[in-house]
């Protein structure tokens, strides 16, 4: 019987290298595929950063051509726009007095 047991006892430890060394390769791997998703994700961050800073610059251009064809009708409209906000902001600003 005792030389069952120690013969039960050199496989359950010979297992648990096994087991120890499978877990190992498991982490291994892991490892990889998560450098590999940080690589691909970098890959498609830098592919819409350049999509986003493509379609910036494709309105900047638009803006600045139309800015140069209508150049009164540009000043007034952003006169304008400047107007609007001014009061805007003027009406945010005494309404915080006018409660008091």
């Amino acid at each position: 019987m005792s030389q069952a047991i120690t013969d039960d006892i050199r496989s359950l430890r010979g297992e648990l290298g096994n087991l120890r060394d499978d877990i190992t390769k498991l982490g291994a791997t892991l490892k990889d595929i998560g450098r590999n998703q940080a690589v691909e994700a970098g890959g498609r961050f830098r592919a819409s950063a350049e999509r986003g800073w493509s379609g910036a610059k494709h309105t900047a251009e638009t803006v600045i051509g139309e800015m140069e064809q209508h150049p009164l009708g540009t000043s007034m409209t952003a006169f304008i726009v400047g107007v609007i906000l001014g009061c805007i902001g003027a009406c945010f600003v005494c309404m915080p007095l006018q409660r008091k």
